[in-house]
C-alpha cells in the first residue's frame, strides 16, 4: 500500500512511501522508478521532498525513526530515533516536524 506521495522541488520526480518499508523515486517524464531507498524497518508512513533543495527528502515510519535522504547520492544521510511510531512529517521553513 502506498502511504504518501511528494513531488520534488523541480516537479520532475515523484517520491512514494509504502508498506513494503521502502521509498521509490519515480521520473515523471519516463514513468520509471529511478531508485528505491531502503532503511526503514516498518511501513514508511510519509515521505516529503525538501521544498527548496531538490537533492533532499525526509521520511518517517512506524519504526519510530525520521530519515533524511540524499536523492543524488541515493543514500540515507541521517536518522533520528523517536519514542513512538510516526504517522507524518513535514518541512516548515528550516524546521522538520514529525508526529505520531
Amino acid at each position: 500500500m502506498i502511504r504518501s506521495l511528494s513531488f520534488t522541488e523541480d516537479s520532475t520526480k515523484l517520491l512514494s512511501s509504502s508498506d513494503d518499508y521502502s521509498i521509490k523515486l519515480i521520473d515523471i517524464n519516463s514513468e520509471t522508478v529511478t531508485n528505491t531507498f531502503e532503511g526503514h524497518k516498518q511501513s514508511v508512513t510519509r515521505v516529503v521532498a525538501h521544498p527548496t533543495d531538490s537533492k533532499l527528502a525526509f521520511s518517517c515510519s512506524f519504526d519510530k525513526t525520521v530519515k533524511c535522504w540524499d536523492l543524488r547520492m541515493n543514500t540515507c544521510v541521517g536518522t533520528a530515533v523517536t519514542g513512538s511510531a510516526l504517522w507524518s512529517c513535514a518541512v516548515w521553513g528550516s524546521n522538520l516536524v514529525a508526529g505520531g
